[in-house]
This record gives C-alpha cells, sequence and structure tokens, in this order.
C-alpha cells in the first residue's frame, strides 16, 4: 500500500472513531431517567461534522436544520411502525434513509456536491442501512426491556456510535474530496510526479 494510501486510511479511520465517540456520548441525551434532551441529540454530531468540515459561516443553518432532520427521522420510523408489527428493520432503515438524506441537504447548504442526486442517494442509503442497529435496540425493547436496563443503555449507546460513525465518515470523505473528483491519493501522486 502506498504511503499516501497509508495516511488516508489513518485519517478516516481517525474520523470514524471521532464521530463513534460522539454517537456514543450522545446516546445520554436521549429521554430516560427523567432527561429531556432529545432535541439536542443532533447537535453534537452537527458540531463535529462543522469542526471537520463544514468551516463556513454558513454551517450555522447546516446546525440548525440538523435539529429538525432528525425529528423528521424519528417521526418517519415511528410512523411507519404500526404498520408492520414487530418488524423493526423497515422502520428504522426507513428513518436512517430520512436522516442521510436530511443531512445532505442541510450539509448542502455549504458543500453543494451534497445536493447532487447521486450524492444524496448514496448518503441516504448509507443512512439507511447504519440505522440497522437501532432494529436490535427495538427488538429488544418491545421483547423484555424496562426503561432502568443497562442493556438498552448499552444497545442504544452502540447504535448512535455506529449510525454516527458511518454517516459522519461518508460526509467527511465526500466534503473533503478535491473539487475535480479525484480521489485524494491520486492528487498527491499527480503533483509529485
Amino acid at each position: 500500500m502506498a504511503p499516501n494510501s497509508d495516511m488516508a486510511l489513518e485519517r478516516y479511520t481517525g474520523v470514524a472513531v471521532l464521530f463513534a465517540v460522539c454517537g456514543a456520548l450522545s446516546s445520554f441525551l436521549f429521554p430516560g431517567r427523567g432527561r429531556v434532551w432529545e432535541p439536542l441529540l443532533p447537535l453534537p454530531f452537527a458540531l463535529l461534522c462543522v469542526i471537520l468540515f463544514l468551516r463556513k459561516p454558513r454551517a450555522i443553518l447546516a446546525v440548525a436544520f440538523s435539529v429538525p432532520v432528525y425529528g423528521a427521522a424519528v417521526l418517519s420510523a415511528v410512523l411507519v411502525s404500526p404498520f408492520l408489527g414487530w418488524a423493526c428493520f423497515p422502520p428504522v432503515c426507513l428513518g436512517g434513509f430520512v436522516g442521510g438524506a436530511g443531512l445532505a441537504f442541510s450539509f448542502g447548504i455549504v458543500h453543494q456536491r451534497l445536493l447532487a442526486r447521486r450524492c444524496l442517494l448514496r448518503v441516504a442509503s448509507i443512512g439507511a442501512v447504519a440505522a440497522l442497529p437501532f432494529a436490535l435496540w427495538v427488538a429488544y425493547l418491545l421483547r423484555i426491556s424496562g426503561p432502568e436496563d443497562p442493556q438498552q443503555a448499552l444497545r442504544l449507546m452502540c447504535s448512535y456510535a455506529i449510525w454516527q460513525a458511518v454517516v459522519g465518515t461518508y460526509l467527511y470523505a465526500i466534503c473533503t474530496r478535491p473539487a475535480d473528483g479525484g480521489r485524494l491519493d491520486d492528487l498527491t501522486e499527480r503533483h509529485s510526479a
């Protein structure tokens, strides 16, 4: 593997770890045990995106839009779930799809390449797949857990960590890609030759 590929792998791994930690810590804002901080849950993710790749004044709008995007994702999953009974996977995938598409639209204020149809569909699809762990959390809730069950909190924390790591890293990769669409390691090799 080329040195530039190693550097890119290290950078993306570091970004994924940052988003995973952000997701795990954000899960503590989820309601339970008297906490009612859920509307603030998407803010740590959006602020980390500002630090990593949304570095323009318009990012304030992207952060503000992340709150209704989160609400729309949760609402879409909740509204569909009664029609599917115990089938947990389709509703959470729909919520992940809506969340991914909504973030692409929101962050498209800063990085317009996110508004391309292909990119929107990719981010939404990645959001849908990354939301699959939430189905295990919901299934666990429906089967056995009570509000104070530590397994519930752990499953929720892992679900948020996975979703934010996958979607956040993909958004980072798209938004930090060179404008000509080339890969970062290809660009470096062209300039060094």
